[in-house]
């Protein structure tokens, strides 16, 4: 498959950045926002004949197909406007069985919003987060399964795991963490921000209590679309954050309808899923893994900054430390970013993580090798001026 800049002319991405952040926000190709305009045109020829007649059938329709690339049935699928919202659903669904003294887990690795929004259920609800360190370079991924299965104990309710860790992208072992949680009688809810078409999925496989998902970042749907799969044992006590007129009459129901919404956002992944296609799924996610290898590389020998974890261990993103002592506060990630923006030209997200700051970046089907020699020039430069 031919892939590289030549295809950047699919995105309306500037021409003049290296842009290897498509982690943070993703990138929508052209043809998928112009489906948005497509589906808001169709809603708007007949308000009422779209929603009252076509819209539950082409978001179940929607959710059949998305669960073809996720291996999960659709009416396990309902669709949120972001992780965040489905990791907020499932901690309010479960408010109520919370008591004082029952643990939530997550490791140190978690999103700074599922961290807040564990934060505020604990503070409602008198249960304790618990939060356990674990490195971000590792050089067995079994290190992560035993940290769990150590950390995990009779008063853990709920574990809150990342599938891929936004500090620095590895892939989790969430099936076997899975495992554990159910051997101890603990809820699992897999923040899977990250992972949907950047990896192969199988959620019924995996069985998961609740799995959340992006669909903007790995799968060029619009922002605003995402989902919430629940296992089906589970789906009676999931109710979305906005209850609204299908109460109590189904998982399915209850979430297509929270109250009249723009829906051109979800059902654009329908283009977004077609734009996948024409491609090959499993095409891009070799040439996504294969380069975000050589850009280690690369990155590696010009910055001589050594890599120890096993490329096996990542899907299309990756970090590094910075080599140099900087001092740490809430804006120096910003100022990195807006540095190497400005002064290069290049889009990389900073991470301060475990009293360290991270350069990350990513790999996708329109970027070349040459984008990583001007990222490692970029951060050499800015080293040896900084020093």
């Amino acid at each position: 498959m031919d892939f590289g800049k030549h295809l950047k002319k699919l995105w309306y991405l500037d021409e003049n950045i290296t842009f290897l952040n498509h982690g943070s926000f993703g990138a929508t190709p052209k043809t998928v926002l112009e489906a948005v305009a497509k589906w808001q045109i169709e809603l708007e020829k007949e308000p009422v004949e779209f929603f009252l007649n076509q819209y539950f059938d082409l978001i179940r329709q929607l959710a059949e197909r998305l669960g073809k690339i996720l291996g999960s049935d659709g009416d396990s699928i309902v669709f949120v406007d972001n992780a965040t919202t489905g990791i907020n659903t499932v901690l309010k669904s479960l408010q109520s069985e919370f008591n004082k003294d029952d643990e939530i887990l997550f490791t140190n690795h978690i999103y700074p919003a599922a961290r807040n929004s564990v934060n505020y259920l604990c503070e409602k609800t008198g249960a304790i987060p618990m939060e356990v360190f674990t490195p971000y370079r590792v050089t067995d991924i079994s290190q992560i399964t035993e940290i769990i299965k150590n950390s995990i104990t009779a008063k853990t309710k709920l574990l809150l795991i990342d599938h891929i860790f936004y500090t620095g992208g590895i892939i989790a072992p969430i099936k076997e963490i899975v495992e554990i949680c159910r051997k101890n009688e603990s809820y699992v809810l897999v923040d899977g921000a990250h992972a949907p078409g950047m990896i192969e999925l199988n959620l019924n496989e995996i069985q998961a209590d609740w799995y959340t998902g992006n669909c903007h970042k790995w799968m060029f749907s619009p922002k605003g679309c995402a989902f919430l799969w629940t296992r089906k044992e589970l789906q009676e006590k999931t109710k979305p954050l906005s209850i609204s007129l299908f109460h109590n009459q189904g998982y399915c129901k209850e979430f297509d309808w929270t109250g009249t919404k723009n829906p051109s956002l979800w059902l654009a992944l329908n283009e977004a899923i077609d734009f996948i296609n024409q491609f090959g799924l499993k095409n891009i996610q070799d040439y996504n893994h294969n380069l975000l290898i050589k850009g280690i590389e690369i990155v590696s020998d010009i910055t001589e900054i050594e890599f120890k974890t096993p490329v096996s261990y990542f899907g299309s993103i990756t970090a590094f430390e910075m080599p140099i002592n900087i001092q740490i506060d809430n804006e120096t990630t910003h100022k990195l970013r807006d540095i190497f923006y400005n002064n290069h030209r290049v889009e990389i997200p900073f991470i301060h993580f475990n009293d360290q700051i991270l350069f990350r970046f990513s790999s996708q089907i329109y970027n070349e090798p040459d984008d990583y020699l001007i990222l490692a020039e970029a951060v050499k430069t800015f080293c040896r001026d900084y020093k």
